[in-house]
């Protein structure tokens, strides 16, 4: 994770170091801003894992957004052993092979949506519904 200093306005840009997109305007906004960087180095889990240690069998609404490492995110998770109804994907150039994992893992494509793309499960199952885990 790479933080800004908060002194203006909480600025701030985090992801997976070796993926990040946006390393040009991390150095200008540095300059200009005359602000410091700080790398932080936390353990991740795959979300599937971390759904299964919480007993969630059902995510309503997924929002990836880790500035371009969008596609290994999602490789991690296991669409067979969590539903997801909708999952809000921030778009980077690996866009293709995220669309097609997505709708290979039976997700529809909906669009953009600003800087979002917008896959839904054409078999929504509510997380208020599934007692699958409880």
């Amino acid at each position: 994770s790479i933080v800004f200093d908060s002194r203006h306005a909480g600025t701030m840009l985090s992801g997976i170091e070796s993926h990040l997109q946006e390393r040009s305007r991390m150095s200008r906004s540095e300059r200009e801003h005359q602000l410091r960087r700080s790398i932080k180095r936390v353990k991740c889990s795959r979300i599937d894992t971390v759904l299964r240690r919480l007993r969630i069998g059902v995510v309503d609404f997924l929002d990836i957004d880790v500035e371009g490492a969008e596609y290994e995110v999602l490789r991690g998770v296991d669409f067979e052993a969590v539903h997801v109804n909708v999952i809000s994907v921030e778009w980077n150039p690996r866009f293709r092979e995220v669309y097609a994992l997505l709708t290979d893992a039976g997700f529809e494509y909906h669009g953009l949506l600003l800087y979002d793309e917008i896959f839904v499960n054409p078999a929504l199952r509510f997380s208020w519904e599934d007692d699958r885990l409880r």
